[in-house]
């Protein structure tokens, strides 16, 4: 084992003995959410809603102000997925299937998200102590899209979300919350898993 894991571990082991219990609850009920979203099961939404609303004061506290931001979005999109979800037809089964991203969106997300990061950036860069800015910036919209993709259950959320998911590790890791460092390299693979299932699915629809 190198030095640089065997710091993360020890670093890791000390997180665990010090982590409090608001931290814990968004842990748990963040991987509850992502477990539940792949299974497509609508109680994702009430677990990704109580996780969020915790990582409000986590994020503020950590300096991380538009992640707080986003998790404040996540809580309202939350309630619009839940509803979503939970919509039957008169069949009793649900009216949301699971789909590709038709190009109009992509195009529009673009349109959308590239000089939102830019300006999100500008504004962290010029008023706040981030560290990085227009990273953080970059990763708070790229979630914002993704998380009304998987409202929506267009398959290509989970792409964005391992993408998203692979930098949140680093960037948790470099702030200190090593425990919400393995919370997103738990969302990696979950993501990975809902992207496979999905995709089974969607090819099982069209057979």
């Amino acid at each position: 084992m190198n030095s640089s894991a065997s710091e993360f571990l020890t670093e890791l082991l000390h997180a665990l003995k010090a982590t409090g219990l608001i931290e814990w609850l968004a842990v748990i009920s963040g991987t509850v959410y992502v477990i539940l979203a792949a299974l497509q099961n609508p109680l994702c939404w009430p677990a990704g809603i109580i996780s969020s609303a915790l990582y409000v004061g986590i994020n503020f506290h950590i300096g991380l102000n538009l992640d707080a931001l986003l998790q404040v979005y996540y809580c309202g999109v939350g309630v619009y997925g839940w509803w979503l979800w939970m919509q039957k037809s008169s069949d009793k089964q649900q009216t949301l299937h699971i789909s590709r991203m038709p190009g109009k969106y992509w195009r529009l997300l673009a349109a959308l998200c590239i000089p939102a990061a830019v300006l999100f950036g500008y504004l962290q860069h010029r008023f706040t102590s981030s560290p990085a800015p227009y990273a953080d910036a970059a990763l708070t919209v790229v979630s914002f899209a993704a998380t009304w993709m998987t409202a929506r259950k267009f398959l290509e959320n989970w792409l964005i979300w391992i993408a998203a998911d692979c930098c949140y590790i680093i960037l948790y890791a470099q702030r200190g919350y090593p425990l919400t460092s393995v919370l997103y390299l738990i969302f990696t693979f979950t993501a990975v898993t809902g992207f496979l299932l999905w995709r089974k699915q969607i090819h099982t629809s069209n057979a």
